[in-house]
């Protein structure tokens, strides 16, 4: 029989996935319950994690990690297509009959693919939304959703629009559906937006073709956070119970954690003055 204490954990991931789980593991669950933690693996877990990846060996790779540091059983790596539905449904009903629940969701996974436009929606917005649609039909009230956006989705990044259109999106997105997922199912939907962060994927970024010798320069100069940064921010979120619905949090290597608020009522405006031009930042 399941105990009602054990944490169940799904990640859909891409880049970072290693770092939040392993991070997830040791800060977020396994303190509460240390006087069960042995080497021998005979006492019950606290946390069970699925990690969802398209990288099957990446995804296995992490399973094994856990079950030699914390016991056989306590991770389940999961191969999908996070901009496939069905697939994506699939993995839902799969882990809740695995695990018998759902607590946490990390929606995480990410491309940035300018010329395959589509493919990029799909997975960074498609994925996103898809992923929080079916953790509110599985989870229950008490639940939390985190969704991976960028700095790229609170303020234009000219060089990779579409990607930048997507981050947008995924923030709009948890906005605009955090009120009424905590008023009917008292599922919390939070949203994390990290500046530069030393990644594959912002080093294949800095290698894109379309980039200048400067433009590379540039960007290969910038300070860079350590993914384990952003791992402990959206720990710090989902321990959180304070943080409101609809948060959305900014992570830079500059300024750390930051808790936005939005000006709604200044949203629509009109200036004249053509000398305020905004300077953009790379995300």
């Amino acid at each position: 029989m399941q105990r009602k204490d054990v944490k169940r954990v799904s990640f859909f991931n891409k880049t970072v996935a290693f770092h939040i789980d392993l991070c997830c593991s040791r800060k977020l669950f396994l303190p509460k319950f240390q006087s069960c933690h042995n080497r021998n693996y005979s006492y019950s877990f606290k946390f069970q994690v699925a990690v969802v990846d398209i990288n099957e060996e990446r995804g296995m790779k992490i399973q094994r990690t856990f079950e030699e540091a914390y016991g056989a059983g306590c991770a389940k790596f999961i191969r999908c297509d996070v901009s496939v539905k069905t697939e994506l449904k699939e993995v839902f009903s799969q882990v809740v009959f695995l695990f018998g629940q759902l607590d946490i969701v990390c929606n995480n996974a990410g491309i940035n693919d300018e010329d395959d436009w589509h493919k990029t929606l799909n997975v960074n917005l498609g994925g996103v939304i898809h992923g929080t649609l079916l953790g509110l039909e599985y989870m229950k009230s008490g639940s939390v959703i985190v969704n991976t956006a960028s700095i790229a989705g609170i303020k234009p990044f000219p060089v990779t629009p579409v990607y930048s259109a997507t981050k947008f999106g995924v923030v709009g997105f948890t906005r605009s559906i955090a009120l009424e997922a905590f008023s009917k199912k008292g599922i919390r939907v939070n949203c994390v937006c990290p500046g530069v962060t030393d990644t594959d994927m912002f080093n294949d970024f800095i290698r894109l073709e379309h980039f200048t010798e400067e433009q590379r320069e540039y960007f290969s100069s910038l300070s860079k956070q350590k993914p384990e940064v952003v791992a402990r921010c959206v720990l710090d979120l989902i321990e959180d119970d304070s943080a409101k619905t609809g948060q959305v949090v900014k992570v830079t290597p500059k300024d750390g954690v930051e808790y936005l608020t939005f000006d709604e009522e200044n949203l629509v405006s009109h200036s004249s003055s053509q000398e305020e031009k905004s300077k953009y930042d790379s995300p």
